[in-house]
């Protein structure tokens, strides 16, 4: 069995996930860094040619449901206690003023509008708008909108990275002993 390159944490997994997703992220991507990373290359508008493309066209329904939880989460009502959240919830607001804050709320909407358009393209709806290289600083554009576009630019490469370990470290996770999931349970009823 030949070992997997360590690009991603092991260990690192997420609250936005639910049992039957980790196992659909497990069965789709365990062991499979390329393919991982051929997502990435598609959330990142890199250059794919038709095969890769096409790769997405096998994704289940679920599974792109699930991916979508991870890249874009929303409110879910149905978390428990303290575990509600969305790409909204993490815009720095408090103690700011609204010119600062703005900045970051306008970068953040661009993050969710390519999140929303590079799923679109996941699911064969198109290419979309926004174009990532089209967020770099540019010194034409005024100010304000050289830094909203930069903001958004660092916050989606970050956020989809982050989200590619998390994925990576979900999907190579071991799987637990009968034995040790006896344990634990024991251990939690004697408490």
């Amino acid at each position: 069995m030949s070992e997997q390159p360590k690009q991603y944490q092991p260990n690192n997994t997420t609250i936005l996930l639910n049992d039957l997703d980790k196992a659909l992220v497990k069965n789709t991507f365990a062991n499979k860094l390329d393919l991982l990373l051929l997502l990435r290359k598609s959330l990142l508008q890199g250059e794919m040619n038709q095969e890769e493309k096409n790769t997405f066209i096998n994704f289940s329904k679920e599974l792109v449901v699930a991916l979508r939880k991870q890249f874009l989460p929303t409110i879910n009502l149905e978390n428990p206690a303290a575990q509600l959240i969305d790409l909204w919830a993490t815009v720095h607001v408090r103690d700011r003023k609204v010119e600062e804050a703005w900045l970051e709320m306008e970068a953040r909407r661009i993050l969710i509008d390519y999140l929303e358009e590079r799923f679109a393209f996941l699911e064969g709806k198109g290419e979309g708008k926004i174009k990532l290289i089209d967020l770099e600083y540019d010194r034409s554009k005024s100010k304000e909108q050289a830094f909203i576009d930069l903001l958004a630019r660092n916050t989606i490469i970050n956020h989809i990275d982050v989200s590619m370990g998390i994925l990576w470290s979900v999907a190579n996770q071991p799987e637990e002993k009968k034995e040790d999931i006896e344990e634990k349970n024991k251990r939690k009823s004697t408490k």
